[in-house]
């Protein structure tokens, strides 16, 4: 037969038993709720990182666009040599001579058209 010491015994038991199940309880739902939130920022971070990669893509390709668009201007027979005013001081006299040069036979050939 049990004892009164002995149930209540048990009694403590289960209620430090409860305690400490409530308690692990708990430390899951944290364990949980920090996991929902890992996770949540995995997406959102994957969701940025493929956003990023459409806008590198659209920008390279803009940039081939451009990059054939200035290889027509050069490779067109006008407007030969143009470079920026600021450029100009630097060149040597022979160089500035053919680009005027180029620029008069531009420069007729556009009139004649």
């Amino acid at each position: 037969p049990t004892t009164a010491s002995e149930v209540a015994r048990l009694r403590e038991e289960v209620v430090g038993n409860r305690n400490k199940l409530a308690t692990c309880e708990e430390r899951f739902s944290q364990a949980r709720g920090a996991c929902e939130a890992w996770q949540r920022e995995a997406e959102e971070a994957n969701r940025k990182a493929t956003i990023a990669e459409q806008q590198r893509d659209e920008a390279m390709s803009q940039a081939k666009a451009l990059q054939k668009e200035v290889d027509l201007l050069q490779g067109s027979p006008y407007l030969h040599g143009l470079r920026r005013v600021s450029e100009l001081k630097s060149l040597p006299l022979t160089t500035l001579k053919s680009i005027q040069a180029q620029l008069r036979s531009d420069l007729e050939q556009v009139d004649k058209e």
